[in-house]
């Protein structure tokens, strides 16, 4: 099984993500490959390929996490990894409240290193993957778009986070099925 653990994103919120994906899309020319509505998420862990018994473990894991109140967060800029002149993903970088995320993660990190997983040696930055670059005409084409700094913000787009989920990747020719396998929820 090919495992993640992420914040789902509701439905409403989706929508307007991927009404600012349509409205860029054409200045973008076909280029980049944005992420379907239906995939969009906060990956706080990519997991990787795992056995089947240790899928229980990491759902113990996940339970342990502290009892927490729901919360909101929000999204307004948008950026690259690795960098806005050689872009390869595009994101939607979360503003408020970010440090809560950053702090399950790190507490995710070290739970799951003693299940043997390895920990992330990159500092965590809480962000929605908006679209990836096919090629270096991609990454061209978001460069030459954040050059001209068209929409490069949302309008401000802001969600409640009420669970943490651990999620099932399955790889299909025309893009990935993500599929929930448990969710600790937040009050």
């Amino acid at each position: 099984m090919r495992l993640f653990i992420a914040v789902p994103l509701s439905e409403k919120t989706r929508n307007e993500i991927s009404l600012w994906q349509q409205e860029i899309a054409d200045k973008t020319a076909g280029k980049i490959k944005f992420v379907k509505p239906e995939n969009l998420h906060i990956t706080l862990k990519f997991i990787g390929d795992t056995e089947e018994e240790k899928r229980e473990k990491i759902i113990s894991v996940l339970d342990s996490l502290e009892d927490r109140n729901s919360f909101k967060s929000d999204i307004q800029t948008v950026s690259a990894f690795p960098g806005m002149k050689n872009p390869k993903v595009l994101v939607a970088k979360l503003i408020k409240n970010k440090e809560i995320l950053q702090e399950i993660n790190s507490r995710l990190e070290d739970k799951l290193l003693k299940l043997g997983f390895e920990k992330e040696n990159r500092y965590f930055i809480p962000h929605i993957t908006l679209a990836r670059t096919k090629n270096k005409y991609g990454r061209e084409s978001l460069a030459d778009w954040f050059t001209s700094n068209e929409r490069a913000k949302f309008d401000e787009i802001s969600f409640k986070i009420n669970k943490i989920c651990l999620f099932q990747s399955i790889l299909k020719s025309d893009g990935p099925i993500y599929k929930e396998k448990f969710c600790k929820m937040y009050k």
